[in-house]
């Protein structure tokens, strides 16, 4: 068995769990499959779900003992998930063709001119939607990536808007709406070192 995520546990209905105080914790038996499945009906069927990486989701005794020791924390997490999605923004230059390096020195320089794109295109796509979370991508790729956590009925007029106010020289590409599990991911990791920090103020 293991733990593959949270939610409260009053709106944990049918889904597989063990109950962590006020949360709860969906639980799975057997192959990657049958993990991911649970992972999509859990998205389907709650208003906020965290999950922990299917391929590395802990054991229930694991998980008991972190989510009791950040119980509070996790609850404003989930909170703040309730009814919010994310939209993918990816920031691009258009494609174009160059020769491939002969040496070592022009490789280099090529890919210093990626890497000096990518920074360019980072920042103005922290001026379009300075709210989003930003992605780490290939370093070598000549684009920008972040993800904007908006209410399900905003997201096809934030799209109009980020669009209208893209550079025309750059291509902006959208995507979603997708589950919130990269900002749920990043409060999570906030509640671990706060959760973290609390404990070993108290152990002192």
């Amino acid at each position: 068995m293991r733990v593959l995520g949270l939610c409260r546990i009053e709106e944990s209905g049918a889904l597989p769990h063990l109950r962590a105080g006020p949360l709860a914790l969906l639980t799975a038996d057997g192959p990657a499959q049958a993990r991911l499945g649970l992972c999509l009906s859990a998205h389907r069927a709650l208003p906020a779900f965290l999950p922990f990486a299917v391929r590395s989701a802990p054991e229930p005794g694991v998980a008991r003992s972190w989510a009791a020791a950040r119980s509070s924390l996790l609850l404003e997490v989930l909170e703040r998930l309730r009814g919010q999605s994310e939209m993918i923004l990816t920031l691009s230059q258009p494609e174009r063709q160059t020769a491939a390096p002969v040496d070592g020195r022009a490789y280099l320089r090529a890919r210093l001119e990626r890497i000096e794109a990518q920074h360019r295109l980072g920042t103005q796509l922290a001026a379009l939607a300075p709210r989003a979370l930003v992605l780490r991508g290939d370093r070598g790729a000549a684009r920008a990536e972040s993800a904007l956590l908006l209410p399900g009925g905003e997201m096809r007029a934030q799209a109009r808007s980020l669009a209208a106010a893209c550079p025309s020289e750059l291509r902006l590409s959208l995507s979603g709406p997708w589950p919130a599990f990269l900002h749920g991911a990043r409060l999570c990791k906030a509640a671990d070192r706060t959760g973290d920090a609390a404990s070993a103020k108290e152990s002192a």
